[in-house]
C-alpha cells in the first residue's frame, strides 16, 4: 500500500526563516548592549570628566587666560561640555559633566564672558522620559517575539 504524503506536514528546515530571525536577534541583542552602555556612560576607557562644581567654575573663570573649555550646555542645574583638543590630548579626557547649584547667579555671566559655545537646553519632558525608560521592555518582547 502506498504512502498519501502530504506536503504540509514536512519537517521544518532551517532557511531563509530562521536565519532572518536570527539576524534580528542578534542586531537587537547589539543594540541593547549599546544602549544600555550609554545610558550608564560605562565604558572600558572613559573619556568623560566628572568635575566638581569648584573644579568647573575655576576652569571657566580662568577660561580666557589658560583655554581648557571649549563648549558648555546647560540644562537646569547639569552641565555638560567639551574640552579644547589641546587640554583633552594632556588629560585624556575629552568632556567633562557636573551639576551646579540653582541660585549662583554669576555664572550665566562668566560663561557667556569666557567660554566661545555657551548653550541653553531645555530639559526632557515626561513623555521622552516614559519613551526612553521603557525602550528596554520593548526590546525585551521583541526578543520574545522572535
Amino acid at each position: 500500500m502506498a504512502k498519501n504524503i502530504d506536503p504540509s506536514n514536512k519537517p521544518n528546515k532551517p532557511g531563509k526563516d530562521s536565519a532572518l530571525r536570527s539576524g534580528v536577534f542578534w542586531i537587537f541583542i547589539f543594540l541593547g548592549v549599546v544602549w544600555v552602555l550609554s545610558v550608564l556612560n560605562v565604558g572600558v576607557f572613559s573619556q568623560i570628566d566628572k568635575l566638581r562644581y569648584d573644579q568647573f567654575y575655576y576652569l571657566v573663570e580662568h577660561n580666557l587666560e589658560t583655554p581648557t573649555i571649549k563648549s558648555v550646555k546647560l540644562t537646569l542645574n547639569y552641565v555638560e561640555g567639551d574640552y579644547l583638543p589641546e587640554y583633552s590630548s594632556k588629560t585624556g579626557k575629552t568632556a567633562f559633566q557636573t551639576y551646579i547649584p540653582e541660585k549662583d547667579r554669576s555664572l550665566i555671566p562668566l560663561l557667556r564672558t569666557n567660554v566661545s559655545e555657551f548653550t541653553v537646553e531645555p530639559p526632557r519632558t515626561a513623555l521622552i522620559n516614559f519613551f526612553i525608560s521603557i525602550f528596554p521592555v520593548l526590546v525585551f518582547i521583541g526578543f520574545l517575539w522572535y
